[in-house]
């Protein structure tokens, strides 16, 4: 994983002798093959998400009852994720390109999809430059925080992206409300980011017993 977290509900604390041993004797003596096969992440993720629940309303109703307490700071932690926006984006190689793009764009000499698909070189400008609305976590680089900060039409000036130089144009935005559907998406955030963290302290253990 990127980044070290803390697992809540703790893998020793979720992590039964009981479960352990019935996990060892279904990897049996296919660890090996399956770190060959880059396949054991695959299966322990398969595994743990079998021991919660037998279909997907079963885990959210886990992950309720071990998360449900913490919704609101929940909430405010992953609002990036939750806030949404559309965009159009033209990417180019060279700065000086961008600088000129963008006051074709201003001065409104051409469209946003006409320089997309002439001059962009993002896969982006086989759809005249638009990113379908998403997370703003989802968008490349600051992208996201940019976007937050523009209104709907608006262009950005030209700013690097990696190695590219980059302007965008917010479409949609679309801000987070706390309630039904976002308290479904946090519960599955959260389950997911658990579940890969025990997946990294379960690859860790069987492969060192193994």
């Amino acid at each position: 994983m990127s980044e070290l977290i803390t697992l809540d509900p703790a893998p020793e604390e979720w992590l039964t002798s009981e479960r352990l041993e019935d996990l060892q004797v279904q990897l049996g003596a296919s660890v090996p093959l399956l770190i060959r096969a880059d396949a054991l992440r695959t299966v322990l993720n398969c595994w743990i998400r079998g021991e919660l629940g037998v279909d997907e309303d079963a885990m959210l109703a886990w992950a309720h009852a071990q998360w449900g307490h913490r919704l609101d700071s929940l909430f405010l932690q992953r609002k990036d994720c939750l806030d949404q926006a559309s965009c159009r984006l033209l990417r180019v190689k060279e700065q000086g390109l961008a600088l000129e793009l963008y006051h074709r764009l201003l001065a409104e000499e051409a469209t946003f999809e006409q320089v997309s698909q002439e001059f962009g070189v993002g896969s982006e400008r086989f759809q005249g430059g638009l990113l379908k609305q998403q997370g703003l976590a989802s968008f490349p680089g600051n992208l996201g925080q940019l976007l937050r900060k523009l209104k709907p039409g608006q262009l950005s000036k030209p700013l690097q992206v990696g190695k590219l130089f980059a302007i965008v144009k917010l479409e949609n935005f679309v801000s987070a409300v706390h309630g039904d559907s976002s308290t479904q998406l946090l519960l599955e955030l959260e389950l997911d980011q658990w579940v890969e963290g025990m997946v990294s302290h379960l690859e860790a253990l069987v492969s060192s017993t193994d």
